[in-house]
Parts: structure tokens; sequence; C-alpha cells
């Protein structure tokens, strides 16, 4: 019975470790450094976006975050990390996209920083163009203007070139150069030369803003922003696994937990009938006892009454002898079982301790959120209580002290009907008789 006990308690300690092993923190802290990175990524496209669409200044590193270390340094923690085996398999693919957009990234600063430098020397060519013309205003003005308007509409077209509407507008404006040098030259052969170094500065602009285009094109169709997204869904669906996981191992250890609390109450019941059988049986004894006592003083007195007709003393002797086992023997049987129906009341407490905490451990798992610290406790108590019961072999003693009280109530019975059938009261004059029952009898009354 204690090793049913210590296997019942010991499958109940096994889905409550399951319950507990399910550690999903590795995965988490896992998904909160993609996020991070997903969301650095998005930064990045955004700063890449904002450095190509500003040509005010070669944007040095200062001013534009390094996002590629950044993520670099959460894809180092994430490889260090617990949770690193969720996603082995796409951390080389990862690593891959990163150095690969690292390196694009790396092209569209050298690209932009060529496009602002064209810039800057295009604005310095159309100044000293603009100066020329208003110079040469007086020999002809409505030329100068008209070469000036084409000046001015260049400028704010390369000013205006948006990276993701670079294309159409660069080929818009691209024969608008053409016609600043003749317009210049129309209004002043003096200003050709002026003229001349502006559509070449121009022409390099167009060219730079072109390779700038195409760098910030291949930067944004990279893939690594959606490896990442895969990533992340990846691991959210492992994240819910797990904890699909632990509610099952949940579900399976309260229902394990009713039913042990069911068959701990039915022992319980069986245990309190025992006992009431138990307390019938001896008052049941106790009954007949004083009957066969009454019936045994009556007998007594039946001797006394014959004891003056005898003259022999030796059978007086013998009959006091006689009643002196008769009593000596009741009292022996009579003494044990007493002391087994005491020790088994002073049995029933621990018992009643281990159900009563069962159920109170129950009720926590019934609970909408139970507590993890009380119940935690709970059970540790109900563990220490029931470890108790198997340690003292509770139900053992239970059990051998009900065997001991029947013996002994075994014995009375036996001894007082040898008694009967030795003295022969109810028996006529002539009837068969089996010799052997009677010199059994005799022994046993003897002894």
């Amino acid at each position: 019975m204690s090793i049913a006990a210590a296997a019942l308690l010991g499958l109940l300690i096994f889905l409550f470790v399951r319950t507990q092993s399910v550690d999903i923190k590795s995965e988490t802290h896992a998904l909160s450094l993609l996020r991070d990175m997903k969301d650095q990524d998005a930064r990045w496209d955004i700063d890449a976006l904002r450095l190509a669409n500003d040509l005010a200044a070669a944007a040095p590193s200062g001013v534009v975050p390094d996002r590629d270390r950044h993520v670099a340094r959460s894809l180092q923690d994430l490889e260090r990390g617990s949770g690193a085996q969720a996603i082995a398999p796409t951390l080389p693919a990862l690593k891959a996209a990163l150095a690969e957009k690292a390196a694009a990234f790396g092209d569209l600063r050298l690209a932009h920083r060529r496009s602002v430098e064209s810039l800057a020397s295009f604005n310095a060519q159309a100044d000293l163009l603009t100066t020329r013309a208003n110079a040469a205003k007086s020999r002809g003005a409505a030329a100068v203007a008209a070469m000036l308007a084409e000046l001015d509409h260049v400028r704010a077209a390369f000013r205006g070139t948006a990276i993701e509407e670079q294309p159409s507008q660069l080929a818009s404006v691209t024969p608008r150069i053409a016609l600043v040098r003749p317009a210049a030259v129309a209004a002043d052969p003096f200003l050709g030369e002026a003229a001349a170094a502006l559509e070449s500065t121009a022409r390099a602009f167009v060219q730079a803003r072109t390779a700038e285009g195409a760098a910030w094109r291949r930067f944004a169709f990279l893939t690594f922003g959606g490896r990442l997204e895969l990533t992340v869904q990846e691991v959210g669906r492992s994240i819910a696994t797990a904890l699909d996981e632990k509610d099952r191992w949940r579900v399976y250890l309260a229902a394990y937990a009713g039913a042990l609390l069911i068959g701990v109450g039915y022992l319980g019941m069986r245990v309190i009938n025992a006992q009431r059988e138990l307390r019938l049986a001896n008052e049941q004894l106790e009954r007949r006892v004083a009957e066969r006592t009454a019936e045994l003083t009556q007998a007594m007195g039946r001797l006394k009454e014959s004891e003056a007709q005898l003259v022999q003393t030796e059978k007086m002797s013998s009959l006091g002898q006689l009643v002196a086992g008769v009593a000596h023997e009741i009292n022996t049987p009579l003494a044990y079982v007493k002391n087994s129906v005491a020790s088994v009341r002073d049995r029933m407490p621990q018992l009643r301790e281990a159900i009563e905490q069962s159920e109170a451990l129950l009720a926590m798992l019934h609970s909408e959120s139970p507590d993890p610290e009380v119940l935690q406790a709970a059970f540790a108590l109900l563990s220490a209580k029931l470890g108790a019961l198997s340690e003292h072999q509770v139900l053992y003693d239970l059990d051998a002290l009900t065997k001991d009280g029947l013996h002994g109530i075994e014995q009375i019975s036996e001894l007082v009907n040898n008694l009967r059938n030795f003295a022969r009261l109810d028996r006529s004059k002539v009837a068969s008789y089996n010799v052997n029952d009677s010199v059994r009898s005799t022994f046993l009354i003897a002894r």
C-alpha cells in the first residue's frame, strides 16, 4: 500500500513539475530582440530615405545613426542567448542579409555624397552664370531673362528631385539642361564658357543622382526585413505552442488532483466505516462478555452451593484454579483489543488532516487565478502530510490493529465455547459426541 501511495504521489509531483518545466523566457527574450531588430530595420529604411532626399549636406556619419551596428549587436545577443535554438536555421541567412544591407547602405552613402558634391558644383556654376548674366543685361535684357528662367527651372528641378520620383523628374529636366547654353550664348557670347561649365556640372549631377537612385532602390528591395518578419512569426508560433502545452499539463494536473482527492476521500470513508463497525463489534463483545460474565457468576454461585455438599477439597481447589484461568484468558485478549482501538483512534487525526489539506489544494486548483506561491505552499504541506502518513505507515498500522482486535475477539469467543462444551450443562444424558473435540477443548482450557 505504501508503494502505491508513493507511486500516486510521484505521479502528482511529475504532473506539477511538467506544468512548471515549460519555460518560454528564452523564446520571449529572443522575440523581443527580433522585434527590436525589426524596429531598427524600419528606422534604417526611413534613415536611408531621409538621407537620399536631403541634398543640403553630405550627411556625415554622426547625423545618420549606425543602425547596422545596433542590429548586429542584437543579432549577436540572440545568437549567444538560450533562445538561439528556436531560430538556429535562420541565423546564417539573417547574418548574410544584414551584411548585404549594410554594404548597400554604404554604397548609398557614397552615392549620396557624390550627388551632394555634384549639386554643390552645379550651384556654384549657376551662381557664377547668374552673376555674369546680370552684368550683361544691358546688352540683351530679354535673352538674359529667358536664359535665367531656364536656369531657375533647372535649379528648382534639382532641388526637388525626390529619390522615389527621381527617374521621371531627371528625365523631364534633362532637355532643359541643353537649352541653357544656347540661351546664354544668344544673350551674350561672353556667357558661353560659364554656361558650358554649368551644363557639365548639371550632367554630372544627373549621373550622380541616377546612380544614387539605383543604390537606394537596391537598398530598399533587400530581403532582410522580410526575413526578420518570418523569423518573428516563427518564434511567435513556438511561444504559442509552448503555452498550449503548459495549459494542457495544467488540465492534466487538475484532473489527476481531483481523482486523487476522490480516492483519498473514498479511503477515508472506508476507514470511518471500519471504525464504526469496530466500535459496534466492541459494544457487542462487551455485551456478550457481560452476559457470559453473568452466566459465569451464576455458575460460580451454583458451584459454591454445591461446594458445601462436596467433601473433596481437591475438587474445590481445582475449581478455583479453573475460574482464575478463565478470567485471565478473557482479560488478556480484552487488553490488546482495547489497545488496538485506542491506537486506531490516535491515528485518525493524521489521516483527517491529510484529507482536509487535499480539499484545500483542490479548491485552489479550481480557482480561476490561483496564487503560485500559495499553491506551492499548499502543495508542499500536502506532500509533507502524505509523506508523514507513508513514513509512519498509518494505513498499514490501522489494518494490523483491526486484525489484532478481531483476533482477540475470536480468542474470547473460542474460550467461552470451549468452556461451555467442557461443562456440558445443556446436553442430555445420552447423546453422540466427538471425543476428539472434547480432548482438544480440555487441553485448551488446561493450557
